[in-house]
């Protein structure tokens, strides 16, 4: 086990510093999993030469740099808000400081600097602070700025990402201090590790925009699968999910890795897997144009080209029924024996009229798309 996997696991086991579990409901849940889809695609773009991110290990998501031997380590807190932004005191617990620039008020209560641990920041601060042979850093992150002017003039509401070493002196002085409390005798902590990022996913249907930007990669990466953006997000998703739901304490991170572990791997391997199954798309416009011509009614033609899309992301997803793979299995019989002719419609009727008898209950349309995307498939396997 490497130094930086050492290190990884033995700081998960801090119950002092490991926040995780319980602290999101659904909509957060779905706002942090789309998230981390979101910058896988990021990542792989970038040509990131490996990565694992950790759900619900250490903070929210934890990144690191490689599987086998990793430097560095990103910590992620993320959390949705529905409305307004983060102040200064929801962020740190802590009062807001007087401004030098203005004539001092009456003295208020101030608030202890202690109550920092409980705070995002203080939480934040602690964990990236354990790490002593990885380089670490860590990110608030939220689809809500910070309300909060920095040094340089501009404001953390609405930038993409500021580091908590550009805060005005009189914040940075006090959040100093108030993270001094964690431990008063070591050195000063260093703010530079500490950042709030404002990110545009949109907290009540992330999906689409999820989908919006794996159409982007894709279109990019293997553009001939770009029209199964939708498909290759629903199958991620599906992978990610169970990562974040078991909280009992792993024994070793090879356990930890196996519940609550996504690599640059898993990744590629869901994207082989997408360049495997054809996108059908351009071949069912022309397909079912020629059925169009040929008699079958509008009615009839959306119809398959819906079933075409549910059998396409079924199997893309690794979701298929046991029925789909029972009619999938004798469309393939039927074919080598029924030759696909110049004429579709006639062969196509003769062939759903087969299925038919074998499946009574399925709907004609499924068992014409099913015909279709076997035929299709039959003929990319022999160019």
């Amino acid at each position: 086990m490497s130094v930086g996997i050492s290190e990884f696991f033995t700081v998960s086991q801090r119950a002092e510093i490991s926040e995780t579990g319980g602290g999101h409901n659904q909509k957060g849940i779905e706002f942090q999993k789309n998230w981390a889809l979101i910058k896988m695609l990021e990542m792989e773009s970038n040509n990131s030469e490996d990565f694992l991110f950790l759900f619900e290990a250490v903070q929210d998501i934890a990144i690191l740099d490689s599987e086998i031997d990793p430097k560095k380590i990103k910590l992620f807190q993320l959390k949705k808000k529905d409305r307004g932004e983060w102040s200064w005191s929801g962020l740190s617990c802590l009062s807001k400081p007087e401004d030098p620039q203005k004539k001092k008020k009456s003295k208020r209560k101030s608030i202890p600097l202690e109550s920092i641990k409980s705070s995002p920041i203080g939480k934040l601060y602690n964990a990236v602070d354990a790490f002593k042979t990885m380089s670490s850093e860590g990110r608030f992150v939220s689809n809500s700025g910070c309300d909060l002017l920095m040094k340089d003039g501009s404001n953390a509401a609405t930038s993409t990402m500021v580091s908590l070493d550009m805060l005005p002196t009189e914040f940075s002085d006090l959040l100093v201090k108030a993270l001094q409390s964690f431990d008063p005798n070591g050195s000063l902590p260093d703010t530079s590790k500490l950042y709030i990022e404002k990110v545009s996913i949109p907290v009540d249907d992330p999906v689409p925009y999820s989908i919006g930007k794996a159409c982007e990669f894709l279109r990019n990466r293997s553009p001939l699968h770009a029209g199964q953006a939708q498909s290759f997000v629903e199958s991620l998703l599906i992978k990610i999910t169970p990562l974040g739901a078991r909280t009992e304490t792993c024994r070793n991170f090879e356990e930890m890795r196996y519940r609550h572990g996504f690599g640059r791997k898993n990744f590629q391997a869901a994207l082989n897997s997408l360049e495997k199954i054809i996108d059908p798309t351009p071949y069912y416009d022309s397909w079912l144009n020629q059925l169009q011509k040929e008699g079958f009614n509008l009615i009839e033609i959306t119809a398959i080209r819906i079933a075409l899309t549910e059998i396409s992301r079924r199997k893309l997803s690794g979701t298929n029924l046991k029925e789909d793979i029972e009619i999938e299995m004798e469309v393939k019989k039927l074919l080598p024996v029924n030759p696909i002719p110049p004429i579709l419609q006639p062969w196509l009727e003769t062939l759903t009229a087969s299925l038919a008898e074998m499946f009574p209950h399925e709907k004609k349309a499924k068992l014409r798309a099913y015909i279709l995307c076997g035929a299709i498939e039959q003929c990319v396997d022999l160019t």
